[in-house]
């Protein structure tokens, strides 16, 4: 892929994202159809929700990949690289899959857009997916929404299982204004006579979808009803638990911090309880207790260094930075905090800065390489309330200056607003590691423990 002779089509790939977002399924339909319907070929389990859905995915696909089977992951968005995107058999793709799927992809469209009906970025990847995992005889895949669930591109699938997490206020000029419109949509992936496991929720948004699940005849179990997991030991690499369903309980460590997680790992035990007798089968407990404890999932409150503290997170709706203080809270009692902040335009800034009131007292504003990046001026000026000091600063440079600042305060950084901007921080690679290399010199110590 990195070869000039291949740029062309990556090229012409990131170019489809001029088509922007179009709600509908028809074309992808069309574009499938004239695939031979790849998504056809395995078992999908399909995941929506607005907080919570990516870890969930992600656990989901180490258990499973626990118990002997070949499961496939697409997820969105990516980080650094595109291929981050498709996971299968836990691994990503090669440059050779990666090329063909998106020459067949390629081929596919050609008729569509001849007639005028052009394949957006999306539904492009979607498709590349589904071709991805049928060319490598997944069993199961784990699909994850884009953006709702109702009319987005991955809501092609018949599910052998749907999951919707925690739904909370984001894409409004897309999805509505309440929660109980947002679960409309996000329920949209509810099909006939098919289950669907609910994590936490809002009471308004999971009225909506019970009153959905029954409309449609869906079996509807809520999670927290199915599995529960016992806190022995939180500290800032994540969580000793014990975890428990009907019919075990079982040790397991869980290397993703904050206790948000807990709901998702609920969440993600309640699926596998239903997934258990969809297949016809059993689980190995102390099995699945080792898929689970090595998930990896980046940019989800990932301490990057325990020395300042310096923890990058996408959160980016006022759900997600509330969890976000929260788990600082937790770990880093009474430490103060300061924010290296990068978040889209089209987000419910106040809201989410509102989270932080009391919190931070320092912000660095900083640009996102992205067309919905706000101005960072703009986003400065907006943060600088609630006694704040804010200011721009180039990302490297911002840092830098807030992890001497950190040093200097005996503070916590704490970098967010976009999984765009986790994706810039992680690509600076070598950069990032000398920043942070205290956290390396640190390897063996005792994690900090709540």
């Amino acid at each position: 892929m990195a070869h000039s002779s291949q740029q062309a089509p990556w090229e012409r790939l990131f170019a489809r994202r001029r088509f922007g977002i179009k709600p509908g399924l028809e074309t992808i339909r069309a574009l499938l159809a004239g695939l031979g319907n790849p998504q056809e070929s395995f078992l999908a389990i399909h995941v929506a929700g607005t907080n919570g859905k990516g870890s969930v995915a992600a656990m989901l696909e180490g258990m499973l990949r626990s118990q002997g089977l070949a499961v496939g992951l697409y997820t969105s968005p990516h980080l650094v690289h595109f291929r981050e995107r498709f996971r299968l058999g836990g691994h990503e793709p090669s440059d050779e899959d990666m090329r063909a799927a998106l020459a067949t992809v390629e081929q596919g469209a050609a008729p569509l857009e001849s007639e005028g009906r052009p394949v957006t970025f999306f539904e492009f990847s979607t498709a590349m997916a589904f071709v991805l995992f049928a060319r490598a005889g997944m069993k199961l895949a784990i699909v994850e929404c884009g953006l709702g669930g109702r009319w987005d591109a991955t809501n092609v699938v018949l599910p052998l299982l749907s999951i919707i997490t925690r739904i909370d206020r984001d894409h409004q000029q897309w999805l509505g204004e309440s929660l109980t419109d947002i679960a409309a949509e996000k329920g949209g992936i509810i099909k006939p006579g098919r289950p669907v496991v609910l994590g936490g929720m809002p009471a308004d948004a999971e009225a909506e979808l019970v009153r959905m699940a029954k409309a449609q005849e869906a079996p509807l179990s809520r999670s927290a009803d199915l599995a529960s997991v016992q806190v022995r030991r939180e500290h800032s690499g994540g969580f000793d638990l014990t975890l428990a369903t009907g019919g075990w309980s079982q040790r397991a460590q869980l290397a993703l911090p904050g206790r948000f997680q807990l709901e998702n790992v609920v969440t993600a035990l309640g699926a596998m309880e239903v997934l258990q007798h969809a297949l016809h089968t059993e689980w190995d407990p102390e099995a699945l207790a080792e898929g689970l404890a090595g998930v990896r999932w980046p940019g989800r409150f990932q301490v990057l260094s325990e020395a300042p503290p310096m923890v990058l997170d996408g959160a980016h709706n006022a759900g997600g930075a509330r969890c976000v203080v929260e788990t600082v809270r937790r770990l880093w009692k009474g430490r103060p905090v300061a924010l290296v902040l990068g978040l889209c335009e089209d987000k419910a800034t106040d809201e989410f800065l509102k989270a932080f009131d009391g919190v931070s007292r320092r912000v660095w504003a900083v640009a996102l390489e992205n067309e919905r990046g706000m101005d960072p001026e703009r986003l400065a000026g907006m943060a600088a309330s609630d006694g704040r000091h804010a200011q721009v600063s180039p990302l490297n440079e911002a840092l830098q200056e807030s992890c001497d600042w950190a040093r200097q305060e005996t503070g916590v950084v704490v970098i967010t607003g976009s999984l765009f901007l986790v994706g810039q921080v992680l690509a600076l690679g070598d950069a990032l590691a000398s920043l942070t290399k205290q956290a390396s010199d640190r390897v063996g110590a005792e994690p900090e423990t709540v």
